[in-house]
């Protein structure tokens, strides 16, 4: 969740970098006036030569392209995407003076974290604004709160184990019985099902957990079954949209209707 979005390379043939407006030229002069946002874009850990890399910045320029032929644009305005290399420690503080004096409305980063971790103690109230594409296991809050500059575009990573708990208690009977399937050969899906039912079974829910073993299995029917004939009222899947997929047609054909959350 933890997700860049991947296009397919042929779109490279089409998608080449914009100049805003009449030409490049003419940049500085909408920056100036407040019509062309200038947004920077740094890398994901494998560099920009990567697959992700590749994939992430032909999205961005086929966004950058629809926004550019919009009426609209973003809020009535143009949009430029700056390509620029990784933060590190030691440059961040010149880097961020930088796009201070350049007047960046944003910074866009594909890391995995290590941008927002460097930027949170420096942004202040002065900006400019941190977007993190794969920042979901960063604390993006500051000392006082929440942190005004900076946001993810994806929710924190353990955001579904809180909902699932919350959502159990006010709506489920204690001793209901509820059926988890989580992933073992993902870290981040073995921990969040190892915690969710440890949450459950602290409020009381007869939990029974179930484990798949990556993207090694083609059907989930036999999962689905077992799970239907333990009795459990509602099924929780911690695993990916193909489970989902394979659980409820697997429930229709048998008649054996349960509650599912994803």
């Amino acid at each position: 969740m933890k997700k860049l979005i991947l296009l397919s390379l042929s779109l490279l043939a089409f998608l080449l970098p914009l100049s805003v407006a009449s030409g490049s030229e003419r940049i500085p002069v909408g920056v100036e006036d407040g019509w062309i946002w200038q947004i920077v874009l740094l890398p994901p850990p494998s560099g920009w030569e990567s697959d992700s890399g590749i994939s992430a910045l032909a999205a961005v320029r086929c966004e950058e392209k629809f926004l550019a032929e919009s009426a609209g644009g973003a809020a009535g305005r143009d949009v430029h995407f700056l390509k620029e290399e990784a933060l590190t420690s030691g440059n961040v503080l010149s880097r961020l003076a930088e796009w201070r004096e350049r007047k960046i409305a944003a910074v866009l980063s594909f890391g995995d974290g290590m941008d927002a971790a460097l930027l949170a103690p420096l942004l202040g109230t002065s900006g400019p604004i941190f977007l993190s594409a794969r920042g979901e296991g960063t604390d993006l809050r500051g000392e006082k709160g929440p942190a005004p500059f900076m946001f993810a575009l994806d929710l924190f990573q353990d955001f579904r184990v809180a909902a699932f708990t919350l959502c159990a208690e006010e709506t489920l009977a204690p001793g209901v019985p509820v059926a988890i399937l989580g992933d073992r050969f993902d870290p981040t899906l073995d921990a969040n099902t190892r915690c969710l039912t440890e949450r459950l079974s602290g409020k009381n829910f007869s939990v029974s957990t179930y484990w798949i073993a990556g993207g090694g299995i083609d059907s989930f029917n036999m999962i689905g079954s077992e799970i239907m004939s333990s009795g459990a009222e509602v099924f929780i899947s911690l695993a990916g949209t193909m489970v989902v997929r394979d659980l409820w047609l697997g429930s229709r054909r048998q008649g054996h209707p349960f509650t599912l959350w994803y």
